[in-house]
């Protein structure tokens, strides 16, 4: 899946995408990154959810000197740049890319949840 198989799956034309949040749940398992499409009003929430993880490192791009085990940090926000979510499959890897950090998530299946 890519850039423009996430907009087809909201159902908008290509866009903007900002990540305002990301999290993890069952365990660390299940990996939650909360976007917002089109970062100029009207802005459409949705997310990806990343199922069975095995593994995620998030890496900041902008500062130095910042708890990168953090995840409510105002750095864990960012305009997406670059987006590659792989195949879904055993061993997909997913990278997000952003204007202040970049997402690395191995993977088993992503969906993409819009509200």
């Amino acid at each position: 899946m890519n850039r423009l198989e996430i907009f087809a799956g909201l159902g908008l034309p290509p866009a903007g995408i900002f990540i305002t949040s990301f999290m993890l749940e069952n365990l660390g398992t299940t990996f939650i990154v909360q976007c917002l499409y089109g970062p100029e009003e009207p802005s459409q929430p949705f997310k990806l959810i990343f199922n069975r993880c095995r593994k995620f490192e998030y890496q900041v791009t902008s500062i130095d000197e910042i708890d990168m085990t953090d995840l409510q940090h105002p750095m864990a926000v960012g305009d997406v740049l670059g987006i590659h979510l792989g195949e879904d499959h055993y061993g997909a890897h997913a990278v997000l890319h952003t204007t202040d950090f970049e997402l690395t998530i191995s993977y088993d299946t992503v969906t993409i949840a819009h509200y």
